[in-house]
């Protein structure tokens, strides 16, 4: 039985704990760590077995800590973002693709300047004009509107990596990130062996299959069969589909691995190929008859690279032809990109949430602030609840406006 005075003691030295905690956070938290020392200065419940509070313990995860992020998409651009202000200061990204007009609605690392429609318009006339009148001078005002153009479209072309590694930099001071424009199996396991964690933003079946098989070529066992914590490569996988997304943490050797999992994903659509070839009814179906059917028939013998930009061209310029046979409409280049390659468009919001959770999956692995997830976790947002909350949002804004 505890009496008063032991429960008053208990008390009391519960609080006077709290309160070390608390001056030793303010005493070393910045603005930026504030939140970062909250979780790596005190002890908790659900931390890993090996975790000891210090601000050493932030200045390593700063200092050692190598992090590699496969994508630099839609959900790679916000992993990016998230992880440089959690703390991590060695990150590098590899991306294999160069930014489109597509990609500015979502991918925020990545630039358009945006003017007033009406000057768009404006500088769409002039250069009419200027076209008209170029055979008789040559006029500096038409040169001055191309670098205005140019400068619309500032990032367009360029690498995605290369330009998502420069822009984290500029916001976050101290964050170093090395960009690897190129494809991800070009690289050998040397490239991946340097790094502690593998965090995912891909949007390819076969791309996270390829990361899981290098990871699991590291793992080493000891003479009980047990894996060596040092041979250890863990991932941070995660993956969104329009209002759904998924994160997940897979170590080799400790967790199913990606391959194991693999029947979890959804089937592919598939059209029937009768259909394809003598009724298509849609543009999806114009663009898989030059894809399945058509490539073969005119390159025989050369496989079809969904990530070649003349292969994706020759298939677009087919299934025009083959819309306009049959008065189909609807074939446009996006639309060919998102039916070979299984595109589903993303939503930005969901990329943030996403990656939010990777982000502290990838800080819970680093530090063993706590303890990770042991499953999925899984985000599905209901759109007509979306667009309730969007419609009230709205209402309440123009009430009060």
């Amino acid at each position: 039985m505890h009496t008063d005075l032991d429960i008053q003691e208990l008390v009391q030295a519960q609080v006077e704990e709290v309160c070390l905690d608390v001056t030793m956070v303010d005493s070393t938290a910045t603005s930026r760590t504030r939140d970062l020392d909250k979780l790596l200065l005190r002890h908790g419940h659900l931390v890993g077995p090996t975790f000891e509070p210090s601000s050493q313990l932030r200045d390593d995860l700063q200092e050692y800590a190598k992090v590699l992020v496969v994508g630099a998409g839609g959900l790679g651009c916000e992993l990016l973002k998230d992880l440089a202000l959690t703390g991590f200061k060695n990150l590098e990204v590899i991306d294999m693709d160069r930014i489109e007009v597509t990609n500015l609605n979502r991918q925020f690392l990545f630039r358009f300047v945006q003017l007033l429609v009406a000057m768009y318009c404006v500088i769409l006339i002039m250069g009419c004009v200027l076209a008209l009148v170029r055979h008789v001078a040559q006029s500096e005002t038409g040169s001055d509107a191309s670098i205005a153009l140019s400068c619309w479209l500032e990032d367009v072309g360029k690498p995605k990596a290369e330009v998502a590694a420069k822009r984290v930099m500029e916001r976050v001071s101290g964050v170093n990130i090395v960009p690897h424009y190129g494809r991800i199996e070009d690289k050998d396991l040397d490239f991946y062996s340097d790094f502690n964690i593998i965090a995912l933003g891909l949007d390819s079946v076969e791309a996270r299959g390829y990361i899981n098989e290098v990871a699991c070529s590291f793992l080493e066992y000891d003479t009980d069969d047990n894996p060596l914590e040092e041979t250890l490569k863990p991932m941070v996988d995660g993956g969104t589909e329009g209002f759904k997304g998924h994160a997940r943490v897979i170590i080799p050797g400790v967790t199913p691995c990606f391959q194991c999992t693999i029947w979890l994903f959804p089937p592919q659509v598939k059209f029937p190929l009768c259909t394809l070839a003598e009724t298509p009814r849609t543009a999806a179906h114009c663009i898989e008859y030059a894809h399945l059917i058509k490539w073969g028939e005119v390159h025989k013998g050369e496989s079809f690279d969904p990530d070649s930009p003349e292969h994706m061209q020759w298939i677009y310029t087919e299934a025009v032809k083959r819309a306009e046979l049959f008065g189909i409409p609807g074939v446009t280049y996006s639309l060919t990109q998102g039916v070979v390659k299984n595109i589903i468009p993303a939503i930005a919001s969901t990329n943030a949430i996403i990656s939010a959770a990777c982000a502290l999956e990838t800080l819970k692995i680093a530090t063993g602030c706590s303890k990770t997830l042991s499953n999925y976790l899984t985000y599905v947002l209901n759109p007509f609840f979306f667009q309730i909350f969007l419609v009230f949002g709205l209402t309440i804004d123009l009430f009060f406006d």
